[in-house]
């Protein structure tokens, strides 16, 4: 009984806290909410201007030009001056620079914008404009947001939305606790108690996105709906994966393996000693191998960044494991000469 009243208000507790996060870090529809105009000027004088129209928003205005000695610019957008006010505000690529310039929400109007830029020495061929409602991209689905944007998630919490989270949660976790128990010498209950733990890093993540966005005065982090969904599930799995092997890493020493089929755990025994007996190099490069082919999973559901920072951990799995077994081949090497 007591069991079954912890996995309701687990699930409960579960569904609300997911369906509140979402609506505070995840942006619905962003192709539309979220853009980027480009201009390019091909400068007969010292001045140049381009109008845009836009939404009332907080864009993000970006000047390339062809570097010059002593090259100093005005920038004026309808009719007020500004200059290069973001963090490492100037970027120099060969002979290419890029100012970047905060253009805030209360001086953006409803349709046409003007933008007048005046150099006051010396002048580039042409100028490229860039205006986005968004600080930066990463990859194809993680925007960060200028404080005063409006393109923010709706932060509204409706009760269909924490019903559906519920529901979601209950089905997910049933029946993988049911898959795990047809495997397992584990309860339901247990089983049940592993999913949760499942998802405490993926509300982690999300937790600290939210604070993140309440704590910063400049920006917010928000996610699209696909690489919610996507990145959500992915972590889900793999922390199940590591806290299941974790239990029969542990069932392994005490030699209580809690597998259901004898054949599993014949070839599940053979595989634990087989790691064990390799060199702390050899796991090196094994965990080097795991962790590329989750990369490739993680290309193929179209999570870059994830599988960017898993291959940074794996190729440093790998650095290790390869300096490892050159140092003792050198030490052989040294041996071998010293009794010859």
């Amino acid at each position: 009984m007591k069991g079954k009243i912890f996995v309701i208000i687990a699930t409960i507790l579960l569904g609300v806290i997911l369906s509140s996060l979402y609506s505070q870090v995840v942006i619905s529809h962003p192709q539309g909410k979220l853009k980027e105009f480009r201009k390019k000027v091909y400068l007969k004088g010292k001045k140049a201007r381009v109008d845009f129209e836009l939404l009332k928003d907080a864009y993000l205005l970006k000047i390339k030009s062809i570097v010059k000695e002593g090259q100093p610019k005005e920038i004026f957008v309808n009719g007020f001056q500004l200059t290069p006010n973001i963090y490492h505000y100037i970027k120099r690529r060969g002979d290419i620079e890029t100012s970047y310039v905060h253009l805030p929400r209360q001086i953006i109007k409803e349709g046409r914008n003007s933008i007048k830029i005046n150099f006051l020495k010396n002048r580039p061929k042409d100028v490229e404009i860039i205006l986005a409602n968004y600080r930066k991209q990463i990859g194809n689905d993680i925007y960060i947001l200028f404080s005063d944007s409006a393109a923010f998630p709706s932060g509204k919490l409706s009760f269909r939305t924490i019903l559906l989270a519920i529901i979601l949660i209950f089905l997910v976790f049933g029946v993988m606790s049911y898959l795990l128990s047809r495997i397992l010498y584990l309860s339901i209950n247990r089983l049940f108690l592993y999913q949760v733990y499942s998802l405490l890093p993926f509300l982690a993540f999300l937790s600290c996105l939210w604070m993140g966005g309440n704590l910063s005065r400049l920006y917010k982090v928000v996610l699209t709906p696909p690489y919610f969904w996507v990145f959500g599930l992915v972590s889900f799995f793999v922390t199940e994966c590591d806290l299941v092997l974790k239990k029969l890493l542990q069932g392994h020493r005490k030699k209580e393996l809690l597998i259901i089929n004898p054949r599993a755990v014949t070839f599940v025994t053979k595989i634990f000693d087989w790691i064990k007996a390799r060199e702390f190099s050899d796991k090196c490069v094994l965990l080097f191998m795991a962790l590329l082919i989750m990369c490739a999973f993680l290309l193929v559901l179209h999570l870059e960044s994830v599988a960017e920072q898993l291959a940074n951990i794996a190729y440093f799995a790998l650095v290790i494991g390869v300096i490892i077994k050159f140092i003792k081949f050198i030490k052989e090497k040294g041996a071998e000469n010293q009794e010859t």
